[in-house]
């Protein structure tokens, strides 16, 4: 397990390709991990719980969706792509769920130190990013990917760019520094929620290299992510009786954040991403109930996009950019449904452990720090579509596996859970 989570800042590493497909370095180590369970497993206790259920729903639905309804969009190589892809991280996450729920409490918190320090070092990595040349072994390194993005000032959509201080964004070890600052949002979050308890100076350093990497990926997604995040710290903390209107008025106002901040200061991404998630509205509305199968968005594109000839300046809108758009366009009410129950599962189990282990200091931060990386997540998907990046699926074992133990009385060392976790 420690061997992957040394993988997950290197989100997209491609080791070979195979009929064209990649397999990617942390795909193997999430393989390995998959392996070495199967070997052993017969030493190990098996849970499945709801949310693993809930998803296992979706994909089937996904299934039966595209070849009843959408059976021309069945054969395309794109939706049997996302089929297999979602079928694959179901068995990753089945796998993190079990080996870690199988451990003590102790070392799933050694679990969540060990992510911060691998992240805290890759982000130490990734400042250097920020003063060196494009050729420069810092982009390159465990990255298969020759881009380098300028940090821009974005202006109005006509009125070009003004240079920020003459620096490079850090991406780090993604593809992009968007995705770069959304995955550092995990490791920011647990760290914080450690020291709003108590400040200790090793960590406070950590935040700082961490927060410096993120600020300097210029990677706006990340950017609400986190602050969106951390207005839910508070929660935690608020009497029972004002818990559900604090949830409402914060949800509210988070809400009108991302709207106000695709609107307000337009430039040629923002307008980007508009038209993209206006053809995913279109999609959902032209197919409402099961949607065009899973994969099809870029299939189906074309049909609700401008031309390149009718947009300003040829922003057509090629993807969703929103996670939530693209599943409601591909999978209709039904799949967005039930991909929202499968997230509400999640937020509903995190929280029942935040409650549960409010008397014990340091499993409270932990949770409480994996509750706001989960949000983090919710709202990076907001402006990007991507769910096949390890560290979410690491992120929600670990809510999982959590919620295991200690509907387990693990805090009392009864190491030997007897249900099946639900």
């Amino acid at each position: 397990m420690r061997l992957f989570i040394l993988t997950l800042p290197i989100m997209t590493f491609e080791l070979i390709t195979i009929a064209g497909q990649s397999l990617l370095l942390s795909y193997l180590m999430a393989g390995l991990v998959v392996a070495i369970f199967v070997q052993h497993k017969k030493g190990f206790q098996m849970f499945l719980p709801l949310e693993m259920k809930i998803y296992l729903i979706f994909i089937i639905y996904c299934l039966i969706a595209s070849l009843l309804f959408n059976p021309e969009g069945a054969l395309a190589l794109k939706n049997i792509n996302n089929l297999i892809n979602h079928s694959m991280y179901f068995a990753f996450y089945l796998v993190f769920v079990n080996v870690i729920a199988n451990q003590k409490l102790k070392q799933i918190d050694f679990y969540a130190d060990f992510l911060i320090m691998i992240s805290v070092a890759a982000a130490l990595l990734s400042l250097f990013q920020a003063v060196s040349p494009g050729n420069s072994i810092f982009f390159h390194f465990l990255r298969n990917s020759n881009s380098v993005f300028a940090a821009m000032m974005p202006s109005a959509l006509h009125g070009g760019h003004a240079q920020w201080a003459g620096l490079n964004r850090v991406v780090g070890f993604a593809p992009e520094p968007s995705m770069w600052a959304a995955y550092l949002c995990i490791p920011l979050s647990l760290l914080l929620s450690r020291l709003i308890n108590k400040i200790k100076i090793k960590e406070l350093i950590g935040f700082i290299i961490l927060i410096l990497s993120f600020l300097l990926s210029y990677g706006r997604t990340g950017w609400l992510a986190f602050g969106c995040a951390i207005l839910y710290l508070p929660y935690f903390n608020v009497n029972k009786k004002h818990k559900n209107n604090y949830l409402i008025a914060v949800t509210v106002l988070v809400a009108a954040l991302i709207v106000g901040s695709l609107v307000t200061s337009m430039d040629w991404s923002k307008v980007e991403r508009i038209r993209g998630i206006t053809n995913g509205w279109k999609m959902f509305l032209a197919n409402p109930i099961f949607g065009v199968g899973a994969g099809g968005f870029l299939l189906n594109v074309d049909n609700f996009s401008l031309s390149v000839a009718e947009a300003t300046g040829g922003l057509v809108g090629s993807y969703a950019y929103n996670l939530f758009v693209k599943i409601l366009a591909e999978t209709g009410i039904i799949g967005f449904m039930l991909w929202g129950w499968f997230m509400v599962t999640i937020w509903m189990k995190i929280c029942i452990c935040v409650e549960k282990v409010r008397m014990n200091e340091k499993y409270f931060i932990l949770c409480r720090g994996l509750a706001i990386a989960f949000i983090s997540i919710i709202i990076s998907w907001m402006n990007i579509e991507g769910v096949n990046f390890m560290y979410i699926w690491f992120t929600f074992a670990l809510i999982s596996a959590i919620y295991i133990k200690i509907n387990n009385n693990a805090l009392s060392d009864e190491e030997c859970p007897d249900q099946a976790g639900k």
